[in-house]
């Protein structure tokens, strides 16, 4: 319902009625016969008659409570009309320990709570609706409500006004410690909700709601009363984080000592060259079956005579000098595997088979013309290079360099 819409049609129906007693006993009498008390309740003063003007008011209020039906009833939302004129209450409340005295329309009254039109502001009225503050209504037995109030005027004169009283639910307002204060600001009335007895009132969460030119409804939380309330939340939450980041940690740390695991077995203990199980790792696979591949099948010469002759220290260092200078002659990304004993492999990716051969001539002659020691101790390797073919298995291209070189070391 438009509070503003139905007070200025009630204002523009008695500006055009007719004004003369008759004409309004006649609305008067319709009035009574037609509705009764079925729909508007009659508080007044005084056995006063109801003056011309509510007349009007009267029959067109019973039409409103009508079209309505007893949707207000049930709802038990006061509908007022206020006769400044003839001090009469129209009303859809039935509440027979009611009375209607003067202060009811007095400006006293009226101003204390805001719940009159004709005595509010000119500021208050330019838009047509005035907001009461927070106050008990003794139409409904003392029940808090707000009102909101529209003049209703006759000849440019404030002779009414029609109202609505939303109930509010003072417990539920009023739970868990909050309570009411009022306030200006400027020519704003603040109307505060907030909880009581909470440090640094400063710091709250505030929503404020602008009901109408001159009325502001506030509500404020405490961040302190935020903190006390949802502690056990905060607890929970930081401690599901540290679960969760301690849980993360021991994943990452687990994931990383298992790749170190799996780089380690793929390790030469000896060298630190990849060992022969890195024939099956899949990457390494995927590499050297997508672009062309070179092997070469590297082999130390009278290893065997040095550890007879020098002893398994001797051997050792020999072996460790060949992988040094093998991984010195080719590149960051090529492998060097140490295959048992002095056998090596050097798979060259992404190399064709005669820049394969330049590799190893260049890694023989390394290995052949430096000392593995200060003792003088000198070594010699033969090799054997091929090429893995498209289609073919690594294992069947390794056996064929092998070939290579044991030809490569009858010669």
């Amino acid at each position: 319902m438009n509070v503003v819409l139905f007070s200025k049609y009630l204002s523009e129906r008695i500006e055009n009625s007719a004004s003369n007693e008759a004409d309004m006993s006649s609305i008067l009498s319709y009035t009574k016969q037609q509705y009764g008390e079925k729909f508007a309740r009659v508080y007044s003063m005084d056995d006063s008659k109801i003056c011309a003007h509510s007349a009007v008011v009267l029959l067109e209020f019973n039409r409103l409570l009508e079209s309505f039906d007893d949707i207000y009833q049930r709802a038990f939302v006061p509908i007022k009309y206020r006769s400044f004129i003839c001090n009469k209450l129209f009303t859809n409340i039935k509440n027979d320990d009611f009375v209607v005295n003067e202060a009811y329309f007095g400006r006293e009254k009226c101003q204390s709570n805001n719940s009159c039109a004709k005595y509010a502001s000119q500021r208050q009225l330019s838009d047509n609706v005035v907001i009461s503050s927070l106050y008990a209504n003794q139409l409904v037995d003392g029940q808090l409500v707000i009102s909101i109030s529209s003049p209703v005027r006759y000849q440019g004169e404030i002779i009414g006004d029609f109202s609505i009283d939303l109930p509010v639910d003072e417990a539920a307002l009023l739970a868990n410690g909050k309570q009411i204060a009022q306030k200006s600001y400027g020519t704003y009335k603040q109307h505060i909700i907030q909880y009581a007895d909470y440090p640094f009132e400063r710091f709250s969460h505030t929503e404020e709601h602008v009901a109408d030119n001159q009325t502001i409804f506030v509500y404020r939380v405490p961040i302190f009363k935020v903190l006390t309330d949802y502690f056990w939340l905060l607890f929970v939450y930081f401690f599901m984080s540290y679960l969760l980041f301690r849980k993360f940690a021991e994943l990452k740390f687990s994931r990383a000592a298992l790749k170190e695991v799996r780089i380690q077995a793929q390790r030469d203990e000896l060298t630190g060259l990849y060992n022969r199980s890195i024939l099956n790792d899949d990457y390494f696979i995927a590499r050297v079956e997508s672009q062309p591949t070179s092997i070469i099948a590297i082999d130390g010469d009278s290893l065997k005579r040095i550890n007879d002759k020098f002893g398994h220290a001797f051997g050792d260092q020999s072996i460790k000098y060949i992988a040094d200078k093998l991984v010195d002659g080719v590149r960051d990304n090529d492998y060097v595997l140490r295959l048992g004993g002095d056998e090596f492999l050097v798979v060259l990716v992404g190399c064709e088979v005669d820049f394969a051969h330049d590799v190893a001539r260049k890694i023989q002659h390394a290995i052949g013309s430096d000392v593995v020691n200060h003792h003088g101790l000198t070594v010699s390797v033969s090799y054997g290079v091929t090429a893995l073919k498209k289609g073919e298995s690594f294992q069947r291209a390794i056996e064929r360099a092998d070939k290579e070189l044991y030809k490569a070391k009858r010669s």
